[in-house]
């Protein structure tokens, strides 16, 4: 049977747990992985060991970013074997970083605000990555093998779950690099733009459309006619519950 996207109480299932412990008025960071959290695109790379970028390509450009893409993905990922899956998960995490200015932020909000990881990639890689970076607490939601995941996740999954952790009465800063992340950064009540090594120019063509959006700081590069939002006002804003999470000056 084709992987599908969650139901709405699948994805409470999730969440109500790791979400039941926080105060309502509070925030919660949702933030997209690959190429977010790290320059990386993980499954890429788990792709080329495998040999199966070629055909996942092709889905994307046969359906585009549709519910229909994602669940051939998720069937060409389930025809791997796997512990050849696995063994390169395991390499592929083994050697990416995730930003600096990310490991100060998680640092800094560990056990105070909840983290919530959303992919459309690989949410066991990015399990192994936040664990061996020290970010236990961080809840990795994601699914994209039809062998081994109960669903997937397609970009009306990651508007879906900020609007339940809203419902739980917290407030979503969110963050992302791609059209994909586009439903969920308009759904925000702080939307970040964390770019990826090009400057994701595809989504920047579609950021009018997301209120009050903000280039977070991952690096040295900075985006014309974007207000800026540092990590430390990132942690200002999620930790003291404050509006005014961006440096609005353009340097």
């Amino acid at each position: 049977m084709p992987l599908r996207r969650p139901t709405r109480q699948e994805l409470e299932r999730t969440l109500s747990p790791y979400l039941r412990d926080h105060a309502r008025g509070g925030w919660c960071l949702v933030i997209d992985a690959d190429r977010t959290l790290s320059p990386d695109d993980t499954g890429r790379r788990v792709g080329r060991i495998l040999g199966v970028n070629e055909e996942i390509r092709a889905a994307f450009e046969t359906h585009g970013y549709s519910e229909a893409a994602f669940s051939r993905v998720a069937a060409i990922w389930g025809c791997v074997d796997n512990e050849r899956y696995f063994a390169a998960i395991t390499e592929v995490a083994d050697t990416t970083k995730i930003h600096a200015a990310w490991d100060t932020i998680l640092e800094a909000v560990r056990g105070r605000v909840p983290v919530v990881v959303v992919t459309a990639g690989i949410p066991h890689v990015w399990r192994r990555i936040l664990t061996d970076a020290r970010h236990f607490d961080a809840l990795v939601v994601g699914g994209c093998n039809q062998a081994l995941d109960p669903y997937l996740v397609c970009p009306e999954t990651k508007a879906e779950l900020v609007a339940i952790v809203q419902e739980h009465g917290l407030r979503v800063a969110a963050a992302g690099d791609s059209p994909i992340d586009l439903p969920m950064l308009m759904r925000a009540d702080a939307a970040l733009f964390v770019p990826d090594p090009k400057g994701s120019p595809t989504l920047r063509k579609e950021l009018h459309r997301v209120r009050g959006v903000h280039h977070l700081v991952v690096d040295e590069r900075r985006f014309e006619g974007l207000p800026r939002c540092t990590a430390d006002r990132l942690i200002q804003l999620v930790l003291e519950g404050g509006q005014n999470h961006a440096d609005r000056s353009h340097r």
